[in-house]
């Protein structure tokens, strides 16, 4: 008998395996690394924006400064919900050699960020750019 022939004793040997999963992705998030995230009270927030600027001049020597102002407007956020559901058996939650929730934790994470990217980066670029579609 020996570990190297499968039938002859080797399926009484257990593989190595490290009890860990590889992620095998970049990270997610962009939107959200580079957006002022806030806590909302209710459904709806209020943002005021700038949505023109004043105007610079160039003024010549005893000449007059044109005046010029900016121009404020405001953004509504609308709260929303997104969400995971799968189903982890109990047996599998007590057998897997890697901490299936950590690693369902990990996974939630990764989806729910490459979500909030698809969404709110599509809408970050109809705001800056209304007329782009």
């Amino acid at each position: 008998m020996s570990e190297s022939v499968n039938a002859s004793g080797g399926f009484l040997v257990p593989d190595e395996l490290i009890a860990e999963l590889i992620f095998l992705r970049d990270k997610y998030g962009v939107v959200r690394r580079n957006a002022d995230v806030r806590t909302m009270s209710s459904d709806t927030l209020w943002i005021p924006k700038n949505s023109a600027s004043a105007t610079a001049y160039w003024v010549g020597d005893n000449a007059a400064i044109t005046a010029s102002d900016m121009t404020l407007d405001r953004v509504q956020v609308l709260a929303k919900k997104l969400g995971i559901l799968t189903q982890i058996s109990s047996e599998l939650n007590e057998d897997a050699i890697v901490e299936i929730g950590a690693a369902f934790a990990q996974d939630v994470a990764w989806k729910t960020e490459q979500e909030i990217d698809r969404v709110e980066g599509r809408q970050m670029i109809m705001m800056l750019a209304p007329n782009k579609k």
